[in-house]
């Protein structure tokens, strides 16, 4: 289920980021941002998650704390930037969502799944 909201959250992501710099004037993109630097946002946004959709758990601590960092910042920065009406309203639910994965991500299990799954088979046969 994570893979698939990390799917469409990338598809959707890049789809904003297209229809920002090839058709300024779709109607998706009348409630969202068309200048370069949320274009560059979006272009970050997606390569982090796309290293998300390809890595397994347990990640690095250090990734870790740069994704809850990341987080943290997309939180504050999209509320901030919603309240004074500098970003339109779909790059504000994009963001929020994606700075919700990447608060998930960060707060994951240490050990990882596998390593559980392993261990308890290994308890087993002792």
């Amino acid at each position: 289920m994570k893979k698939l909201l990390i799917t469409g959250t990338l598809i959707l992501t890049a789809a904003l980021l297209v229809s920002g710099v090839l058709y300024p004037d779709h109607p998706l993109m009348w409630l969202a941002s068309t200048s370069t630097t949320y274009g560059l946002v979006r272009a970050g946004l997606i390569a982090i998650l796309t290293v998300l959709l390809f890595s397994h758990p347990p990640r690095a601590i250090h990734f870790r704390v740069f994704l809850g960092l990341t987080a943290a910042i997309l939180s504050v920065g999209t509320a901030t930037l919603l309240f004074t009406y500098q970003i339109g309203i779909v790059d504000a639910l994009v963001l929020t969502e994606i700075a919700i994965i990447f608060a998930l991500e960060a707060f994951e299990n240490s050990t990882g799944y596998r390593y559980q799954a392993k261990l308890r088979r290994s308890d087993l046969t002792a």
